[in-house]
């Protein structure tokens, strides 16, 4: 993959949790920055039936490969955040690291 292709300075985000008084409290703190290209790859909207429903946005993102990605973490595109659902490491050999994120809106 070309070098230009790779628009989008994201940061991937690993949760930590922490426990002072009462309920367990989630940070993301940053695991590390990340230049990539985001592909769309459809929608569809979820659940219906009595439960609220929004829309789901499945991205494709690819960029130079980096250790330690796994599906626990997020993906956060200026403040627009993506769950982490495939983390693809077919792509090691040739350094590159594919994931396939969700968006979830109202």
């Amino acid at each position: 993959m070309q070098a230009g292709k790779r628009d989008r300075l994201v940061i991937i985000q690993k949760p930590t949790s922490s426990q002072t008084v009462g309920e367990p409290v989630r940070t993301w703190p940053t695991h590390s920055t990340w230049w990539a290209r985001k592909r769309a790859l459809g929608g569809s909207e979820g659940p219906a039936g009595g439960q609220e429903q929004y829309g789901i946005q499945r991205h494709e993102w690819d960029g130079l490969w980096i250790d330690g990605v796994t599906s626990e973490m997020r993906l956060n595109d200026g403040g627009i955040l993506y769950d982490i659902d495939v983390v693809d490491d077919t792509g090691k050999r040739e350094n590159v690291l594919r994931l396939i994120t969700t968006q979830r809106g109202a």
